[in-house]
């Protein structure tokens, strides 16, 4: 396996929140135009429907973002087919006291509050992730697949971010998500731990040891960050490895969340804060590419 790579430089956009569910709306959709999305319908509006660029493996995926408006808390923002099936929201929540980040490339985006602090409502990652090429014969020849990862599923959900990749990584410990595939939208809203991202970097057996995410020279292991999806179409415990994160790479080290990594020529940006974990759930860091 290796990185699989968009083949552009992804969008990293930072702004501070001014407490409104349409600023999240209007700054997602000026960063997926940005990096080659389409506009289907509602361009410009507190109500849009964009898709993704197709991946070269044929895949492909829409986004429906809206700010319902009223007394509503968060903005909402759903996986939608090119046919109109919708998947589970997520759901976001603006604050004028923090500062908010997306990173977004033409298959997918990344989009949370900054900073250190655990907070309610925060985190929301979309798109269409790179099928290792020998499953797509899985996919039933329906091309409409895309994942979503969320802290939030209601506009009142108090799920803490220890359930996302903010905080843990491992199919162990993280939670919430929905999905479209082969025709069908499933999701595992509840606090269950049907998904993540693979643990081949980690101790898998129990206590760790510092051997276990070094190398003797000193530097830290990295590998691909590969998705554990349930099978099937339906939620199921039964997890197997499906696809891939485009642009990202798992290191062990546990940095800091936010923080820029250079790592050869290219840089990248940490979304995990300080996953010391060292039991079976996978110590270490998200890392996305980013244009500095």
């Amino acid at each position: 396996m290796a990185i699989q790579y968009s083949g552009q430089t992804p969008q990293d956009t930072f702004f501070v929140g001014d407490g409104t569910r349409l600023q999240l709306v209007n700054k997602l959709e000026a960063a997926l135009a940005a990096v080659g999305w389409t506009a289907v319908s509602g361009a410009g509006s507190a109500d849009w429907v964009y898709q993704s660029a197709t991946t070269p493996g044929g895949q492909f995926i829409q986004v429906h973002a809206t700010d319902p408006g009223g007394t509503a808390n968060c903005a909402v923002f759903k996986l939608r087919s090119t046919t109109g099936l919708e998947a589970a929201a997520g759901y976001l929540q603006n604050t004028n006291v923090g500062s908010y980040r997306i990173i977004a490339n033409k298959y997918q985006f990344f989009m949370w509050l900054t900073g250190t602090t655990a907070q309610l409502r925060h985190i929301l990652y979309m798109g269409v992730p790179y099928v290792f090429p020998f499953l797509t014969y899985l996919l039933d020849g329906n091309e409409d697949f895309g994942f979503m990862h969320a802290q939030a599923f209601t506009d009142t959900d108090v799920r803490v971010w220890t359930s996302t990749f903010r905080q843990n990584l491992g199919a162990q410990s993280v939670q919430g998500y929905s999905m479209i595939r082969r025709g069908a939208a499933f999701t595992n809203n509840a606090n269950l731990s049907h998904f993540g991202i693979s643990l081949q970097g980690s101790n898998q057996s129990g206590t760790a040891t510092s051997g276990t995410y070094t190398y003797e020279d000193g530097s830290w292991n990295m590998f691909e960050p590969i998705l554990i999806l349930p099978t099937g179409n339906v939620d199921s415990i039964t997890t197997t490895r499906f696809a891939q994160i485009w642009d990202a790479v798992v290191s062990t080290k546990n940095y800091d969340s936010e923080a820029l990594r250079t790592i050869g020529t290219q840089k990248w940006r940490n979304i995990t804060h300080q996953n010391v974990a060292t039991t079976d759930y996978l110590r270490g860091t998200l890392l996305l590419l980013s244009s500095g």
